[in-house]
């Protein structure tokens, strides 16, 4: 009877362990596609006003579909709105700034990996996958594919740069059905 016990425990343990999920359960790209950030994308190029003109729904951004990024040395500083609720029924709007240093070219890493995403609006790593020679337009994503998201100066035009970053994010390997207009 022991040794009955001992198995299904271990078919149990087993069970529970196949039926994790994979650690690109929330990835939006075939993680198998190259990927690569634009090598003369840096901080400065990143400054100003953008507006979100498509994204991933339900991944990073969720806030205000406009951003201010702030050049802060060789790395950049992200600020957002976004709306914080304690419970289900008291919420704010609130701004969430968030630091990033330079890891190389077109990338940058959240500083201070050790808070939480609720304590910082943006992604862990950002990386600057396209950004047009004029500097209007830029796609962000992370090789992990957990999200990726198209900013423009403007709020509306410039559809053949938005076309053009569409086609970047579909060559490396984001699922473009997934990839809509911001509400």
């Amino acid at each position: 009877m022991l040794r009955l016990n001992w198995l299904l425990a271990a078919t149990f343990l087993a069970g529970c362990e196949g039926a994790r999920a994979p650690d690109d359960a929330l990835s939006f790209r075939d993680t198998a596609a190259p990927i690569a950030s634009q090598v003369d994308v840096g901080a400065q190029d990143l400054e100003g006003r953008w507006f979100l003109r498509q994204h991933i729904a339900g991944a990073w951004p969720r806030g205000d579909r406009t951003v201010q990024i702030s050049a802060d040395g060789t790395g950049l500083v992200l600020r957002e709105v976004v709306l914080q609720c304690n419970g289900a029924i008291q919420c704010e709007t609130g701004a969430v700034e968030t630091r990033y240093a330079p890891s190389r070219e077109g990338r940058f890493v959240r500083v201070d990996q050790g808070q939480t995403r609720a304590a910082y609006g943006g992604p862990a790593a950002l990386w600057v996958l396209w950004m047009d020679y004029d500097r209007r337009t830029f796609v962000v994503g992370d090789p992990g594919g957990t999200y990726a998201a198209i900013f423009d100066h403007r709020a509306q035009g410039g559809a053949d740069r938005i076309i053009a970053a569409r086609d970047i994010l579909d060559w490396f390997g984001y699922d473009l059905a997934r990839v809509g207009e911001t509400s």
